[in-house]
């Protein structure tokens, strides 16, 4: 029977992608992009973007690996396979190994990593003889003992001893291989390889170009020079199908596979050359099976993939999760979580624009490609999104390149751009790369509101409305007669007091903030009232002058807060901000009876904040982890860094929190992760309340949860007989329960009530919790 295609999406438990326990972690890696593949024994491991799953060959089973697992760091530069100690060899960029057997154990040797030293430290290639692991790395070589467990030797090749960033390597006989950028060294596995004299290099090149990568097959040296294959001679180098161009090649036993944007190609022991598995494109890696006819693939988009070299089929293996390890900005909209991996300063990042929407534990993405196939235009940096909640998956993304997108049904649909509304091009040529656009909202009258980035003297149009008759409507703003420029925007949002007034921060070239009151006419500006302040004055009479102004959000008490280069600094809502430059910086008292007082996260870059369901601050930071403090920024409650954490980077870049359940959504510079927390906004009624973990088993220890709660609900805890084990109040819409009688010791077996109230005793919901032991 002729096998199809299988694709396996990865749904386990409720630790992975549903509800997660309070006080638990979650991490929402890329797994499609896989570039590296490698075979361990029944495994079959997979690396995308810094990270790595498995799959099991006999039973299909794929299984991530990440902090949460075990391991020892974030970001994997490479991943080596030892077959007679069968342990699996993980190097991060920061120097660290694990070593992962096949039960999921992990060792880690941090000889590397706790160095004191400002060298580069991320590993380019590994070879593995004899149970020893030889590391390429950017000034030299390392030498791993796979038996000691522990880094026995270190090399530094170059003349006199010098660095050389050695890029790959390869063995042929009893002489190692090791190739820099411009040159290939090598020396006799016997010699004493820490003298640099007994590492001599390759007199002739075929070019002068930039080598990539060298391999051993069939005996013989080959080498990826500036995308041209080579295959050394005693007479010379003969060139390989000269008129392709490879990204890499992957030297196994039958064959030496090169790989081409487009295409695989084999090369046999006979030296011919035929395309490989024809029907698969963007292939990264090649494995050969040694246990059977297969072959295993690493693909740029389906994750990894088994080739069925008989009768020419594959079976695909992949991870539900996010397209991209970048998530610049995120917006909860309804239950739906929008992650856009954009970026821009003083011009675009070029990132792929890529759309990846979490919803009920699942990931949906609409890729890079989908956007050309319907637009005919590559789009990049994307930035924003808006949608209305009783209509989410009609929903627009603003991008720092191509204007405005709008969707349908989750499907692209169209591009807004000079030639069909008012946003204008914020150059004077090239339309396509320079419609610069961020700041979605829709108001309460359908209308959206779209922030399009000055650069050219024609760019007059600012602030644009589309109508929700699809009318558009665009003009600038004016501040004290004078224009206001918006070189980088940031999110726009509509004060909660008043619809008619809108927030918007200006990023950075002359950063400040922009309030305006459109009265109630919002396709005009001829009535709007406009304050544009770029310096602020604190309580003491300090002036703040920010530097750039990342991120301002308005919390439960219509505070505004601001995120800065140097701390952060609030608006109150008692302050009239037309009139006033007064903010407020929160002061923290010290503990040394002094009476003095320190600056929240003074001097911190913060980059993000989000408001939970109890008026708590989440504040992102550059470099400094996530902060959660109370309601008026005094009391730090949690602070998670890499060093205390699962957190995945100190450099945050966004957070978002899912009012329904308190999850808060952690964008770091290593991917996304999140957090149950034990807030959330209180629901209206009861309708709702649900516990978690439910039912308790015995190997869980974590805390309860008791979610879908009104404000200030009083929760009782009783046995099957009536008796109270323990009685709490909801912390907005959750409460939490240790699974604890009132002397601190494990309830029995057996099915408990949580009875929920309001304070007032008028509405009652009953909710059953079953405790295994």
């Amino acid at each position: 029977m002729k096998r199809v295609t299988l694709f396996l999406m990865l749904i386990l438990t409720a630790t992975l992608y549903g509800q997660i326990p309070m006080g638990g972690w979650q991490v929402h890696f890329a797994f499609n992009k896989v570039e590296t593949v490698e075979i361990a024994g029944r495994y079959v491991f997979g690396m995308s973007e810094g990270s790595i799953y498995s799959v099991d060959k006999e039973e299909g089973i794929l299984t991530p690996y990440s902090k949460l697992s075990g391991l020892n760091g974030t970001t994997i530069s490479q991943i080596r396979y030892d077959k007679d100690t069968r342990k699996l060899l993980i190097a991060y960029n920061n120097g660290n190994l694990d070593l992962l057997d096949s039960e999921g154990n992990v060792e880690n040797i941090a000889d590397l990593y706790s160095t004191q030293t400002n060298l580069d430290k991320s590993a380019n290639d590994i070879l593995i003889i004899n149970s020893k692991a030889y590391i390429a790395m950017p000034w030299g070589l390392i030498l791993f003992d796979f038996h000691r467990k522990e880094i026995t030797d270190t090399y530094f090749i170059g003349h006199d001893a010098s660095q050389v960033n050695l890029r790959s390597l390869c063995l042929i006989g009893d002489s190692i291989y090791a190739a820099s950028a411009d040159s290939i060294y090598v020396a006799c596995l016997n010699d004493n390889l820490i003298d640099y004299s007994y590492w001599h290099t390759i007199k002739s090149l075929p070019t002068n170009t930039t080598i990539q990568q060298i391999g051993s097959f069939n005996g013989c040296l080959w080498l990826l020079q500036d995308s041209k294959l080579y295959r050394r001679q005693q007479d010379g180098w003969q060139g390989i199908a000269d008129d392709k161009e490879f990204l890499k090649i992957s030297a196994q036993t039958q064959g030496l596979y090169a790989i081409a944007a487009d295409a695989t190609y084999k090369i046999d022991k006979n030296y011919d050359i035929e395309q490989f598995a024809a029907k698969l494109s963007n292939i990264r890696d090649v494995k050969e099976d040694p246990d059977s006819v297969t072959c295993y693939l690493a693909s740029r988009w389906f994750g990894i993939r088994r080739y069925y070299t008989k009768d020419d089929t594959y079976s695909t293996y992949i991870l539900n999760g996010p397209n991209d390890n970048i998530p610049y900005r995120m917006k909860f909209i309804g239950n739906r979580l929008f992650v856009l991996q954009g970026g821009r300063y003083t011009s675009s990042y070029w990132r792929e624009g890529d759309v990846m929407i979490y919803e009920d534990g699942w990931w949906t993405n609409i890729t890079h490609d989908d956007l050309y196939k319907k637009f005919g235009i590559y789009c990049y940096d994307l930035l924003s999104a808006a949608a209305k909640e009783d209509d989410v998956k009609h929903f627009f993304i603003a991008t720092y390149t191509v204007g405005l997108l709008e969707f349908q049904d989750d499907k692209p649909y169209k591009r807004y751009y000079e030639e069909n509304s008012t946003i204008q091009c914020a150059a004077d040529v090239h339309p396509e790369w320079y419609t610069r656009t961020d700041g979605l909202l829709y108001d309460s009258y359908g209308n959206l509101w779209v922030v399009a980035m000055d650069g050219s003297p024609k760019t007059v149009n600012s602030i644009n409305i589309m109508s929700p008759q699809g009318k558009w409507y665009g003009y600038s703003l004016y501040s004290k007669g004078q224009r206001v420029t918006i070189p980088t925007s940031g999110e726009m949002f509509i004060d909660k007091r008043d619809e008619q007034l809108k927030w918007l921060p200006i990023y950075r070239s002359n950063p400040g903030i922009i309030l305006f009151n459109d009265n109630g006419t919002p396709y005009t500006n001829s009535d709007d009232k406009v304050m544009f302040r770029n310096a602020f004055h604190d309580q003491n009479g300090n002036e703040i002058r920010p530097q750039n102004i990342h991120c301002m959000v308005q919390d439960k008490n219509n505070d505004i807060w601001v995120g800065t280069d140097d701390g952060l600094f609030i608006i109150e809502n008692t302050t009239d901000f037309f009139t006033s430059d007064l903010v407020l910086k929160v002061i923290i008292n010290r503990t040394d009876g002094s009476n003095l007082g320190d600056y929240l996260l003074d001097e911190q870059a913060v980059t993000a904040i989000a408001i939970d369901g109890r008026n708590r601050k989440w504040i992102g930071t550059q470099g400094g982890g996530i902060f959660l403090v109370s309601e008026d920024g005094k009391d730090e409650i949690q602070h998670f860094t890499t060093d205390n954490s699962v957190l995945l980077s100190d450099d945050i870049l966004s957070i978002a929190i899912n009012e329904q359940s308190g999850e808060v959504f952690i964008g770091t510079g290593n991917g996304l992760i999140s957090y149950q927390s034990d807030a959330a906004e209180p629901h209206e009624d009861f309708s709702e309340v649900y516990a978690y973990p439910n039912p308790v088993r015995p190997d869980f220890n974590g805390l309860i949860t008791i979610s879908g709660l009104m404000e200030e609900t009083v929760v009782k805890i009783t046995n099957a007989a009536g008796e109270l084990v323990c009685e709490t109040r909801s912390n907005g819409g959750v409460a939490v329960w240790d699974g604890k009688d009132g002397s601190g010791k494990r309830v029995r077996t057996g099915v408990y009530l949580a009875q929920c109230a309001t304070s007032d005793g008028k509405e009652k919901v009953l909710t059953k919790i079953l405790v295994m032991h």
